[in-house]
């Protein structure tokens, strides 16, 4: 492994093309990117097997797109020499943060791209194993999170019940109850 110019292990990078906001649907062939994420469907592609950077708007934003898509004029678009989700995990790793125009309109440019220094392996079956490693344990975290997302909300729910009780009914369990007169609070103490 090396530290490497990116222009040494790009293949090509240009910027999207833009599409008409007419052209763009709820469904259709291809899906449309933008800067930072999927915008919508097109009947009509520009790319595949990709890495996209988001020059606009979400500076820095790294997609990979194994498929054939279409990326607007807000993202960049790179080809690899090598593997395409490689150049993906090593972008997602690296801060763009230095490389955006502090400016109005903050951007992100391909020879800023270029200028980057990357750890790089030439060697394909190194490269996959690298990638097979991270997509097996990137799944794992993701699945983590989504669990600690269901714990989060199934908490917030119980603290909700927990404060509605204790504001409706008071801290006595054995209190009388009577009707509040108000369907949504339901049963309050008597006294």
């Amino acid at each position: 492994m090396k530290n490497l110019s990116a222009k040494r292990v790009i293949q090509s990078i240009s910027s999207g093309t833009a599409i008409s906001k007419d052209k763009i649907s709820k469904s259709g062939l291809y899906p449309v990117y933008g800067g930072g994420s999927k915008i919508g469907y097109c009947s009509d592609y520009n790319c595949d097997d990709v890495v996209l950077v988001g020059r606009v708007g979400s500076c820095g934003h790294i997609t990979l797109v194994k498929d054939k898509c279409w990326a607007t004029d807000n993202a960049l678009i790179i080809k690899t020499k090598g593997e395409t989700s490689y150049l993906a995990y090593l972008l997602t790793s690296t801060d763009m943060t230095p490389l955006i125009s502090q400016t109005a309109m903050p951007l992100l440019t391909s020879g800023k791209i270029k200028e980057l220094i990357l750890p790089y392996t030439f060697d394909i079956t190194e490269q996959r194993q690298i990638v097979h490693f991270l997509d097996r344990k990137c799944s794992a975290i993701d699945t983590a999170i989504e669990k600690t997302k269901e714990s989060i909300e199934k908490l917030e729910e119980y603290k909700k019940a927990v404060i509605t009780e204790a504001v409706t009914k008071g801290l006595d369990p054995d209190a009388k109850m009577k009707d509040s007169g108000v369907e949504w609070i339901g049963e309050v103490p008597e006294g």
